[in-house]
């Protein structure tokens, strides 16, 4: 049994099918005859009173700020392997590739561009509105953090391409651009709190 999980988790693709199985779970059960239920059993407060810090909160809550963090923390693990195996000078040399710049590009530039696009063009028509509290700078922050691609752009990657140098540049423009777009969210929404910016679309 270990030895299969152990082959699963090292499956690139084992962490995107986790998350549609889990999506698909939580659809059905919020558009079910006991969405009701449902949604009050994830407001379930669950507290750890053997620490001095108040820690109680909603089971949703858990799952939000803890078991995701600890999710995509093991997924990123289990690829340490393939991400160290492409720390190599020949691999750092070749970053400027069309293979390593399309995925840069693509992750850095083109997620917090186009998540917010679509989002102001929902907004613009009509058909959606910000939630009170939220701007445009949360929407970019948004963005960028979707730019963080340990999961599913590895699993692309596997698929575009075999066990090769092109394989090793992708792995290795993912890691780059993941650490950029996350720093550049973690910086753009230090300070963004719950207020609105004077960014405006």
């Amino acid at each position: 049994m270990i030895p299969v999980f152990r082959r699963f988790v090292k499956w690139e693709a084992a962490t995107g099918i986790l998350l549609v199985v889990c999506a698909l779970i939580a659809l059905s059960g919020a558009n079910s005859p006991w969405g009701g239920s449902y949604a009050a059993w994830w407001e379930t407060k669950l507290a750890l009173g053997f620490v001095p810090l108040p820690l109680d909160n909603s089971l949703l809550h858990w799952i939000n700020e803890g078991l995701m963090e600890s999710f995509f923390l093991l997924a990123t693990l289990a690829n340490v392997d393939d991400l160290g195996a492409v720390l190599d000078r020949e691999v750092l040399f070749a970053i400027g590739q069309p293979v390593s710049l399309g995925i840069l590009v693509g992750l850095i530039l083109g997620k917090p561009l186009g998540t917010p696009l679509l989002d102001w063009l929902a907004v613009r028509s009509g058909f959606a509105v910000l939630p009170p509290g939220i701007s445009w700078r949360h929407m970019i922050g948004i963005g960028l953090l979707a730019g963080i691609g340990f999961t599913m752009s590895l699993f692309i990657a596997s698929l575009a391409f075999t066990n090769g140098p092109e394989l090793a540049t992708a792995k290795m423009a993912i890691l780059i651009a993941s650490i950029l777009s996350g720093l550049g969210a973690y910086l753009l929404l230090l300070n963004a709190g719950s207020r609105r910016t004077a960014i405006t679309l």
